[in-house]
């Protein structure tokens, strides 16, 4: 199930069980990605926002409610702050789990064996074979850091 069927899905479901704090969120989430839809068709991209794009405009949405919550709780509004830490959570529920570190070596290690990398001319083939499986998991200028330490 691709992003936006998901996102959906949990809105149905959120206003079918009556949890109106989660299905607020989710309408939320909703409007930006109706909102940045409209931009790109009208910037005369057509075909809608891919997952990867989905994805970015989760973590910043979560990023801005946590940095909110931070806010309010310098401030002593406790409750607002419990507010906007619970709608971070419901939209990093989306979020793929980030990856430990040492999967992530040892994602790398296992391809650059299977594609007998040995050095940086090898960099491309890695990254194309390594994006499918790490997408979503690790910024990809890290993820090429990291490859090209390996490759040195």
């Amino acid at each position: 199930m691709d992003l936006r069927a998901r996102i959906r899905a949990d809105l149905q479901a959120a206003c079918s069980q009556g949890d109106g704090h989660r299905a607020a969120t989710l309408r939320l989430i909703a409007a930006a990605v109706r909102d940045r839809d409209r931009a790109l068709h009208a910037a005369g991209r057509d075909g809608g926002l891919t997952d990867a794009e989905l994805r970015e405009i989760l973590a910043v949405l979560a990023q801005r409610r946590r940095a909110t919550a931070a806010s309010f709780e310098e401030n002593g509004r406790l409750e607002q702050a419990a507010e906007k830490t619970a709608e971070a959570e419901v939209i990093e529920e989306l979020l793929p789990r980030p990856m430990r570190s040492g999967d992530i070596d040892a994602t790398i290690g296992a391809t650059l064996a299977r594609l007998g990398a040995h050095n940086l001319r090898d960099i491309g083939r890695v990254m194309a074979a390594l994006r499918p499986q790490l997408d979503g998991h690790i910024p990809p200028a890290e993820l090429k850091a990291r490859v090209r330490a390996r490759l040195e």
